[in-house]
């Protein structure tokens, strides 16, 4: 039963058949390691951008504690405890936060029912109001004297100023509630805000832009210095408590431009840290090694195929020149030329070969000047001397058959 092409096709090349798949195997595997190699570098930056986030939101906080440890120190004082207003007044005029500056919109005085007893600077607009559902009221009536709150962004401020308002209450020996003392902060970009400045000196996200968002998704803090106070949209962040309160996306913006966009609540605070990166520049260097490594993997793949190719035209120009040898030295007609027929051919001028007789005067060979190229001297040298000693056995033959009729 005859074979068919692609059976006589492997059983003639199968020796450079398995090579081939050995090669495509392995280059198979290599690009699957080197995929997975990306996805490897890509999560470990999500996961690094997502540690040095929360890390940067709790140190935040650690930051953010002079405002309030300045206010416990002042509300434990005798005058502050007294509930006297004009005492309560007085003292806030000679306090270490009002002459240093630490709160820049002013000191508040609530009393236990949550009316404004007294401000510094002097705000007679406020005095008497009841403030007692604000949440940095609220939020302290059961608390204990070292407990801390921190608003969002409200206009509560001198002159209806946007402020963030950090709470302490104003507890008196007997461990009993008698107000709250409220210091407001301006959301300014100068950096003479005392709590401006406190963010800017921790350089949050220098390859980034970081924003400090409170829970109403207004921006407290923008590294850019471009976007305060206006609302955050580019993100929805989680719910405050939620499981996923902390986080890393990749994803894009409203350009359209890649980024990684990592989220930490703020500890003891209603505000979110969020940094975004450009994801090119996150991962730049680690991209470059990879386009490397990838080009070294396609010449690792090209090379062998190309030496494969070259060992397999080699044997086949070797077999030509050997099977063309071995039919000149046994006389045999050139069947690969369009002159070599049954009979004998006279020669003409300008044929691309000349027609040379055969020993014995048998049928000529057609010797084309282009089948010399292919034949090594030694074998052009054999030929030659295999026709020469034909010849001679010939001459001495004829010779000795004429001595033999003279004998007889």
């Amino acid at each position: 039963m005859p074979l068919s092409r692609w059976e006589k096709l492997w059983r003639d090349r199968r020796t450079p058949w398995l090579l081939l798949i050995l090669v495509f195997a392995l280059v198979v595997i290599a690009l699957w390691v080197f995929l997975d190699n990306q996805r490897a570098v890509e999560a470990l930056a999500v996961k690094a951008e997502y540690n040095v986030t929360r890390l940067t939101a709790a140190r935040i906080r650690e930051e953010l504690a002079d405002f309030p440890n300045a206010l416990i120190t002042l509300a434990r004082s005798s005058e502050i405890i007294s509930g006297n207003p004009d005492v309560q007044a007085e003292a806030l005029r000679q306090a270490p936060p009002i002459q240093e500056g630490l709160f820049d919109a002013g000191i508040v005085v609530l009393n236990n029912f949550g009316s404004v007893v007294a401000a510094e600077p002097p705000r007679l607009e406020i005095l008497r109001q009841d403030w007692s559902a604000r949440p940095y009221f609220r939020g302290l009536l059961s608390s204990s004297a070292t407990s801390v709150m921190f608003s969002n962004a409200v206009n509560e401020g001198p002159g209806g100023s946007q402020v963030i308002v950090v709470s302490v209450p104003i507890i008196d020996g007997e461990d009993r509630f008698v107000g709250v003392l409220a210091g407001m902060l301006r959301l300014s970009q100068s950096t003479i805000s005392p709590y401006y400045a406190t963010l800017v000196k921790m350089r949050v996200s220098p390859d980034g832009t970081a924003y400090l968002i409170d829970g109403s998704r207004k921006i407290l803090f923008d590294s850019a210095s471009q976007r305060n106070g206006q609302q955050y949209t580019s993100f929805t962040l989680p719910a405050e408590g939620a499981a996923d309160a902390v986080g890393a996306l990749r994803t894009t913006d409203a350009t359209g431009r890649e980024i990684l966009v990592a989220h930490a609540p703020i500890p003891g605070t209603p505000w979110t840290l969020v940094t975004e990166k450009d994801w090119e520049t996150l991962v730049g260097p680690v991209k470059g090694q990879s386009n490397l490594l990838f080009m070294l993997l396609g010449l690792a793949a090209i090379l062998p195929l190309a030496s494969l190719i070259l060992l397999e035209r080699q044997p086949q120009s070797a077999g030509v020149g050997r099977s063309y040898s071995a039919r000149v030295a046994r006389g045999a007609p050139d069947r690969s030329s369009p002159a070599a027929g049954t009979g004998p051919h006279p020669a003409r001028v300008g044929d691309r070969g000349a027609l040379r007789a055969g020993p014995g005067g048998g049928q000529g060979i057609l010797r084309h000047r282009s089948w010399p190229r292919r034949l090594s001297r030694l074998d052009h040298w054999r030929d030659k001397y295999a026709q020469r000693s034909r010849r001679q056995r010939g001459g001495r033959a004829c010779d000795g058959g004429g001595a033999y009729a003279a004998a007889q």
